[in-house]
């Protein structure tokens, strides 16, 4: 058996996946938990982990259930690839003791009204956290896909924005609405001031400068109006805090939200609004746009049942089998029961 740091072997692991062109997201949730590991257990030979190691570092942390299973999985692959480079006695798994917890699929997320979509962008301290809004809630796109877009995607005499679903390593073209529209050409038009130019291949939600910060007449220390400089060729790795500043200037509690908020929001309203003017597909339209590949997964992630909903409104005060004679005599006509006789009121 080999001998391998902890660190050595994070970071060799961490290339491994790399190079298997693995999504951003899954090598992200990879070095959340290996790092949080690293924290609890200190730099120890990888050879020397058994299962108290485990027990520890899912003892000190308070993961969700989902979260929990995710990195269990993800610290067992770990494991497993300690074992093929003999890092690991070969016949050894430290966490053969631990099983996926169940988790609740009754919680559920924040997803904002449509009619407090307008707050939320004006409550953006930034413009560039404003455009990473807009694109959040009329694209419904995910944080990586957001990061990514570049001035280039966007095509307005065509009504389109090119994007690439990393998840699932897809192109995309989707609609830009007039909504998005106008928020766009709103930042752009910023952009553009801000920077002189605009080029296609800069980013379209570029990373920033630091905000400024000046001493108050108080003197205390208080954010200056003058805005940020943008990095137009550095990527925004972080977008979901543009979201969870609008979140706190409208007084939403923000732990935990994100780029995903604005996704599950913008897809619900639009499922409520094609719903309410009477499309059969409603689901598969907002599917299309979340980049899901079946509808099922698009109503849990909406929190939207729509057979019970339909069934509810179609039976809640009607008969259920009109032409059904009853016990007595009675026939269902309508809302109302009518005997041979006589019209029961």
């Amino acid at each position: 058996m080999k001998t391998k740091r902890l660190s050595e072997a994070t970071e060799e692991y961490l290339n491994h996946l790399i190079a298997r062109n693995l999504a951003n997201s899954t090598i992200k949730n990879n070095r959340q938990v290996l790092n949080q590991a690293l924290r609890t257990w200190g730099d120890v030979y990888v050879g020397t982990i058994d299962d108290t190691y485990v027990d520890r570092l899912f003892a000190t942390a308070a993961w969700a259930a989902r979260t929990r299973n995710l990195y269990l999985q993800n610290i067992r692959s770990f494991f497993k690839w300690c074992r093929l480079r003999k890092f690991m006695a070969k016949d050894y798994d430290p966490t053969e003791m631990w099983n996926n917890q169940k988790a609740s699929t009754n919680v559920d997320k924040l997803r904002l009204p449509v009619e407090r979509f307008a707050e939320l962008l004006d409550a953006a301290p930034h413009p560039r956290d404003r455009a990473i809004c807009a694109l959040g809630l009329f694209t419904f796109c995910r944080g990586s896909e957001i990061a990514t877009m570049r001035i280039g995607d966007l095509d307005f005499s065509r009504g389109e924005l090119k994007i690439t679903r990393h998840k699932t390593h897809d192109e995309d073209v989707l609609p830009v609405s007039s909504e998005l529209a106008t928020e766009m050409a709103r930042w752009l038009n910023f952009y553009r001031d801000n920077q002189g130019v605009l080029l296609p291949e800069w980013y379209l939600a570029p990373a920033k400068n630091p905000d400024l910060w000046v001493q108050g007449p108080d003197g205390r220390l208080v954010q200056s109006k003058v805005m940020s400089a943008l990095r137009p060729y550095t990527m925004e790795s972080k977008p979901y805090r543009a979201v969870q500043r609008a979140l706190k200037g409208i007084g939403v509690s923000f732990s935990g939200e994100g780029a995903h908020t604005l996704r599950r929001s913008g897809a619900r309203a639009l499922a409520d609004s094609l719903r309410d003017q009477g499309y059969d597909s409603a689901l598969l339209r907002v599917a299309s746009m979340c980049g899901h590949k079946s509808t099922k997964v698009t109503e849990h992630y909406i929190g939207w049942g729509l057979e019970r909903t339909q069934r509810n409104e179609m039976i809640a005060g009607k008969p259920l089998f009109p032409g059904m004679v009853s016990g007595g005599g009675l026939r269902v006509v309508g809302g109302s029961h009518e005997g041979s006789h006589a019209r029961v009121r």
